[in-house]
Order: structure tokens, then sequence, then C-alpha cells
């Protein structure tokens, strides 16, 4: 009995070893998409915007690293003052970007990229390919999509990752064929403890 306990706990650990994703830590500059670049400013990414005709462009203002400093000490701040970058959204006909900032010190750094590929804009097997040419084959590869870096379930992820979804269920009046997600959590979180830290020194 005592062997065939230590048998088959070996073998749900192999099982484990084999199904587990793999998380790869990746650094923001790793992944690039359109000139849209994990850690850019908010010119950088209106930048890239231009660059791929993407000229209907909208600011939502969020909190500077400074304001936001002042609402972590529940000190007010009001939203018409907020001179930092929450999200910036471009669309042309053909595609669309969705980019969210966080504050850091150095200024709104982009933390979370969007990108909807539209009917009539690049074919979707040309831009796995060209993903494909630049970043080598993705880490992880399901029914959902491609994954390159951090290969965890979503909700856990710690580290950038970029992620291809092709041919995305939408629930909007424009249905993408494919769509892309940048995003870096640890970017997100060191911006949050630096807000945090800066807080806890007093005014």
């Amino acid at each position: 009995m005592a062997m065939r306990s230590v048998f088959f706990g070996f073998l749900v650990a192999a099982v484990l070893a084999v199904v587990a994703p793999a998380v790869h830590a990746a650094d923001s500059e790793t992944f690039e998409v359109m000139g849209f670049k994990l850690g850019a400013t908010a010119g950088e990414i209106e930048t890239a915007a231009k660059s791929n005709k993407l000229t209907t462009i909208h600011i939502t203002r969020g909190p500077s690293f400074e304001q936001a400093v002042k609402k972590a000490r529940r000190q007010m701040v009001q939203v018409r003052d907020y001179a930092g970058v929450q999200i910036i959204r471009a669309e042309s006909s053909n595609a669309a970007a969705v980019v969210t900032f966080a504050p850091t010190p150095d200024g709104p750094r982009a933390v979370k990229i969007v990108y909807d590929v539209m009917p009539g804009g690049i074919d979707v097997s040309a831009l796995e390919a060209q993903l494909v040419a630049n970043h080598g084959k993705p880490d992880l590869k399901d029914e959902r999509g491609w994954v390159w870096g951090d290969t965890a379930a979503f909700y856990s992820r710690k580290s950038a990752y970029l992620e291809l979804r092709p041919h995305p269920v939408s629930a909007g009046a424009r249905k993408p064929d494919a769509t892309l997600i940048l995003a870096d959590p640890s970017l997100q979180k060191r911006s949050e403890e630096a807000i945090s830290d800066k807080a806890a020194q007093g005014s």
C-alpha cells in the first residue's frame, strides 16, 4: 500500500509538471506591436497611433504621480485638475487601440494596450507570421489564442505578456478580426508601490 501511495504521488507530480502553464519573466520592452510599446509615454503612444493612421484620438485624464500620492494621503484632488493620463483611445475604420496608463515618478507609462484589428485592416495570417518573426513561437498556444511571456491564467499574471486572440468574441457593434493585448502587471505594481511609499513619507 505504501509503495502504491508513493507511486501515485510521483504520478500526480508528473502530470502537474506537464499541464501546469509555464511562467516566463519578460521585460516590458520585449513586446511591441504596430509601434505601441509597454512602458511608453503618452506622447509616444500618440505618435504610434498617428503613424498607424488612427486619427481619432481621445485622452482621458488621470491623476499625476504627485496627485496620486495626495489621494493616497486622503487629500482632495479634483478630477478637473488631473494632470496625468489614464487612458488614450485611438481608432480608424480598420483598427482601434485602448491604452491604459499608470502614474510613475517619471510620468504616465503605458501598462496595458489592447489593439483591435478590424475588417479591412491587416490580414490575420500576416499578423501571426509577423508576430512569430518578431517574438519567436508563442510560449502558449490554445483555443483562445497565442501568448508570449507570462502564460499563467490572465488573472494571476505578474510579468509582461503579449496575447493574440484571433476572431475574439465581442459585444460591440464593430467585430474585430483579431485582438492583441500587451500588458505588464509588474509595472502597474511598481507604480502602486511607489505611490504608497511616497505617501507614507508624509508631506
